[in-house]
């Protein structure tokens, strides 16, 4: 069976081509602006020793910063969260992430 395009067809194909390169090209932008980083931490994570996972595990009460990246990371293992009692304000519960870590 031959099948032949119309005039449409074809300029309606030409228009998907190019909106499909545009598209590429915008996807292929932010990429080469994320990529960047992305090299930065997978450098950083190389430099983390199990010495450094075991002082962030015996923070009491670790920084804001410290608990927003672990919160992260829990997230990305699927970690559950539990309440606990909030160390800065007596009788007040607050929701953690406790993540058990295999380190090398």
């Amino acid at each position: 069976m031959h099948f032949s395009l119309t005039h449409t067809h074809t300029l309606f194909l030409l228009h998907l081509t190019q909106a499909s390169r545009s598209i590429k090209e915008e996807c292929e932008g932010i990429l080469a602006e994320a990529m960047p980083a992305l090299n930065a931490a997978i450098s950083a994570l190389a430099t983390i020793k199990t010495a450094d996972i075991r002082l962030v595990q015996s923070f009491k009460n670790p920084p804001a910063a410290v608990k927003l990246v672990m919160e992260a990371v829990c997230v990305l293992l699927d970690a559950k969260p539990t309440m606990v009692a909030d160390p800065n304000i007596p009788g007040v519960c607050v929701c953690v992430c406790v993540c058990v870590c295999a380190c090398a």
